[in-house]
């Protein structure tokens, strides 16, 4: 009995489907045809049986036939409105599959600051705070994706961020990037036990490694290099970015360089 039913609905959508979609296309052309038949044509044709005075039974047959060759029309102006939709989706298509099958990865460097003193103080308890954020925005899959260390301006911390391994959440989705900052200490040589711990992700060292600039400077500016490859691994490119913060209310921000971004290595 249960395959009797499972046949029986598996047989009944087709029906369904099919009698949805022509009762779509005669609403569609009921709705042109209708448009059609209010029109002056019939109060010309009127006209004009008067003055040529027709026959009522002539009357009546191209009464018909203008209907009919209005339902005609009507059927041609309903596939048409639809195959237009179907061409703009189709083009919608071919430049989906274009941007991400045809097209390079594009990685965006961005980041979701604290804009107060209490948002800093929140972050305190975070290890390491989500402020760093990569994102999607084009192309391809973009793997191996990793961003340069970057030097404090005043040179006694380093900070560095951890790779992506594939950046491909979704077109506009960001994905946040942890990092680690450094004190007086080599980035690549963490085998000591004193370079251990150097070794800080809190907001706390994030803070130290911002106000780590020359006396007077009212903004700091960090360049920002993001290094990823394509899909296949063979070709790298290159992003760059501005990581501008202004002193006085460390209010963070990030602008992109265009004129050293996008190059391929």
């Amino acid at each position: 009995m249960v395959e009797i039913i499972g046949v029986t609905q598996h047989n009944a959508r087709p029906q369904n489907g099919g009698v949805l979609t022509l009762w779509l296309y005669c609403k569609a052309v009921g709705r042109v045809w209708w448009a059609l038949m209010s029109c002056a044509a019939f109060t010309a044709l009127g006209v004009y049986v008067l003055y040529t005075n027709k026959s009522n039974q002539w009357a009546v047959r191209a009464t018909f036939a203008l209907s009919g060759l209005f339902l005609l029309v009507a059927c041609f102006v309903a596939w048409l409105e639809e195959h237009r939709n179907v061409e703009t989706h189709e083009a919608e298509l071919r430049r989906l599959k274009l941007q991400y099958f045809g097209e390079r990865p594009r990685v965006t460097f961005a980041v979701k600051a604290p804009r107060t003193v209490e948002e800093w103080r929140q972050l305190e308890s975070v290890v390491p705070p989500p402020m760093f954020r990569l994102e999607h925005s084009g192309g391809r899959v973009a793997r191996f994706v990793k961003i340069d260390p970057v030097q404090s301006l005043s040179g006694r911390f380093r900070l560095q961020f951890d790779q992506a391994p594939v950046l491909n959440d979704g077109y506009r989705q960001q994905q946040a990037i942890t990092f680690t900052v450094y004190q007086n200490g080599p980035v690549s040589d963490l085998s000591s036990s004193a370079d251990i711990l150097r070794i800080q992700q809190g907001v706390n060292m994030l803070l130290q490694f911002l106000r780590d600039h020359p006396l007077r400077e009212k903004e700091s500016v960090y360049d920002i290099t993001v290094r990823y490859h394509d899909q296949d691994g063979l070709q790298q490119y290159i992003e760059q970015f501005a990581l501008k913060c202004l002193n006085e209310r460390m209010l963070l921000s990030v602008e992109p360089n265009l004129l050293a971004s996008s190059v391929p290595n």
